[in-house]
């Protein structure tokens, strides 16, 4: 229960802030209710198909998705320090 909630949240996390930024920008329409319905379950779907996708693959392959994880994670974490993204510590807004 708790698995589903949190994939509904995602969800509306990404629709609302595709919503917000659609809004934002002159040269974008507004959606609709149903466009935003429809935009939300798109979200649902693809997200709940990737979670399902990693879980099966944890499953069978627990020793590789720890490595794919930390791979990520470092690979990430280069990709914070060349952007100069305030998440550095010590970094200021105006680097």
């Amino acid at each position: 229960l708790s698995a589903f909630f949190s994939l509904v949240s995602l969800a509306m996390a990404l629709t609302s802030y595709n919503h917000t930024s659609r809004t934002v920008r002159d040269v974008k329409i507004n959606m609709s209710i149903i466009g935003r319905v429809w935009q939300f379950c798109w979200h649902f779907c693809i997200i709940s198909s990737r979670v399902i996708a990693l879980s099966v693959f944890a499953s069978a392959y627990p020793e590789i998705m720890i490595a794919c994880c930390i791979v990520h994670w470092l690979f990430m974490l280069v990709w914070l320090y060349l952007q100069r993204s305030p998440a550095r510590k010590g970094s200021s807004m105006n680097d």
